[in-house]
């Protein structure tokens, strides 16, 4: 049975952040997760241990969650604390809520947190709205983070709209300007094979 999330986590040094990314092209397993190092440096036991610790807390957030609206939680896109924000963003993709699509597309167009940005990258492709293209065109053309561009290619991998123009032109982008980033570059191989297709 096919798991709808990937854990995704990002570190550089001591600083550690996290993404769940739907990749329904994923193959049949419970849980699959890829490292990305930012600025290089190994592995060591102490920050795999807070990594998993991260991602056992982000798979059961969702739980202690349900006194709040999806109202409430549109509104907390607004909020002055990033991680009120990415939790917000985390549920409003997890439960698809199409109210939240223009939200996110502010926030994906405008907040200066990357990690932020990055994450509404995910809950656009998880809410599956096609007007989020162009947006994440955008993100891939224009953001200077390869945190946002990775996060908003995989959305529009998950929006299956391999004809629209604007996925096609963010694909030919990141093909030429992120080539060198062997995530960025493994999603362009699977947008490239699905245009084809």
């Amino acid at each position: 049975m096919n798991h709808p999330y990937t854990v995704f986590v990002f570190y550089s040094h001591e600083k550690i952040s996290y993404d769940f990314l739907y990749k329904k092209y994923l193959p049949d397993t419970s849980m699959h997760v890829e490292w990305k190092k930012s600025n290089g440096g190994s592995m060591t036991t102490s920050k795999l241990k807070n990594i998993f610790a991260i991602a056992l807390i982000a798979l059961t957030t969702g739980i202690f969650a349900a006194d709040k609206s999806n109202e409430d939680y549109i509104k907390d896109l607004k909020s002055s604390d990033t991680s009120v924000v990415i939790d917000a963003e985390r549920y409003l993709g997890g439960e698809k809520v199409k109210e939240a699509v223009d939200p996110l597309l502010e926030v994906l167009a405008n907040h200066e947190n990357a990690n932020v940005r990055a994450h509404a990258a995910t809950a656009l492709g998880r809410i599956e709205d096609k007007k989020a293209v162009k947006p994440l065109r955008m993100a891939v053309e224009n953001d200077s983070s390869k945190d946002v561009v990775y996060s908003a290619l995989v959305a529009l991998l998950n929006l299956k709209d391999y004809e629209n123009e604007h996925t096609i032109k963010a694909l030919d982008y990141a093909d030429a300007h992120h080539r060198d980033d062997p995530f960025i570059a493994d999603v362009v191989d699977r947008l490239r094979k699905k245009i084809k297709k």
